[in-house]
């Protein structure tokens, strides 16, 4: 059984321009993370978005407008020469929206069977209709 990241204290891989922000989104539930998978809960969807948090970085703006309903933005990463990750202006590929009434279902079958990202998007590619896995750059 793998362990479910909930708490802001713990290490999680994706990457933010605000880890202040980070942790209160993760206080408040809209952030999890199983294994090399980042589960965000999207407010205009109404729905949970999972990538791949081995390159995710997790924009979070400092002030969120009250007209503004989504307070984050995942963006693809990149190594810089030096080495640095850093973000692209491209979005995330190979996400996977889940509704709220499946996440429960879902987080436990990606704990038990312990499956990382690719695994998790090539079992439910079917049952989500999902494109073809595609790498990254």
């Amino acid at each position: 059984m793998s362990n479910v990241k909930t708490k802001p204290n713990d290490l999680f891989l994706a990457k933010t321009n605000s880890a202040k922000n980070f942790k209160i989104l993760v206080s408040n539930g809209y952030i999890r993370e199983i294994n090399n998978i980042l589960f965000v809960y999207d407010q205009e969807l109404k729905m949970w978005v999972l990538s791949n948090a081995d390159n995710t970085w997790v924009a979070i703006p400092n002030f969120v407008a009250e007209n503004n309903v989504r307070i984050w933005t995942l963006l693809k990463t990149k190594k810089t020469l030096t080495g640095k990750i850093k973000p692209t202006h491209k979005a995330m590929p190979n996400t996977i929206e889940i509704a709220v009434e499946d996440i429960d279902d879902v987080m436990y079958e990606i704990s038990n069977r312990n499956l990382s990202f690719k695994d998790t998007y090539e079992v439910f590619r079917e049952r989500y209709q999902l494109p073809e896995y595609t790498l990254g750059d």
